[in-house]
């Protein structure tokens, strides 16, 4: 059969595919582009939306960073990168470019909840998460805390926030 069974329907995006990306980021780690590829490889077995895809290269690209030591601010800043110009030569979707560059800042936590798994969201919503908080409980209470999809918020954080503060 297909690997790659999952829907391409931009309806069936969901966040879901974010939440089991952390070891696939630890594995590659020392390759951004690979762990990068490989994150997209572990969504596309359950969801193949564009959106999702993309979400999934840039919290990949997060990992990888705070796995290699940099700091929470670049981390936090427009469109992080490992690597210079990735994102230049494989741009990202609107929506997910939007929550690269830091829509997010200055919503208020519950907007995060009202649109559900839209994987944007939910990335913009482990984003303010690991902003806000100050170690790894934190964030996970943060995330935790918002609603909604709260495991699945809180495994998102989770991994970003174990990443940056399990490499300290």
């Amino acid at each position: 059969g297909n690997p790659y069974s999952g829907s391409h329907d931009p309806v069936s995006a969901s966040a879901e595919p974010l939440a089991r990306l952390g070891p696939v980021a630890v594995w590659h780690r020392a390759n951004a582009r690979a762990a990068l590829d490989a994150a997209v490889g572990c969504a596309r077995v359950t969801h193949q939306a564009p959106l999702v895809l993309d979400a999934a290269r840039y919290l990949a690209a997060l990992l990888v960073g705070a796995l290699a030591g940099a700091d929470k601010e670049a981390l936090l800043g427009p469109l992080y990168s490992p690597v210079p110009g990735l994102w230049e030569a494989a741009e990202l979707k609107p929506r997910v470019r939007e929550a690269a560059e830091g829509a997010w800042r200055g919503r208020r936590p519950r907007q995060f909840v009202a649109h559900g798994q839209e994987p944007a969201v939910a990335l913009e919503a482990a984003l303010w998460s690991f902003e806000q908080g100050h170690n790894l409980r934190q964030c996970l209470q943060l995330a935790a805390g918002l609603g909604g999809e709260a495991d699945t918020l809180a495994a998102i954080t989770g991994q970003l926030a174990g990443a940056y503060y399990g490499a300290r």
